[in-house]
């Protein structure tokens, strides 16, 4: 039961978290572009990467795959 007067408008809703290590997903994909010089398909693997999960990060990292 709620309280009168009260309702879900009033609640602050929380930001979304990221589902996946940001730090992490970063230095992946940056290792795939490493290892592209020597084997070419990795950097495809580390372009389709980054693309499919630039909006699961924050900020910061968001413009490292963009970049």
């Amino acid at each position: 039961m709620t309280e009168p007067g009260s309702n879900n408008a009033d609640r602050a809703v929380a930001p979304k978290q990221p589902f996946i290590s940001n730090y992490g997903l970063v230095l992946t994909v940056y290792i795939l572009y490493l290892v592209g010089f020597l084997i070419g398909i990795s950097v495809v693997i580390g372009v389709i990467i980054a693309y499919l999960l630039r909006d699961e990060t924050d900020e910061i990292c968001r413009s490292h795959f963009q970049f």
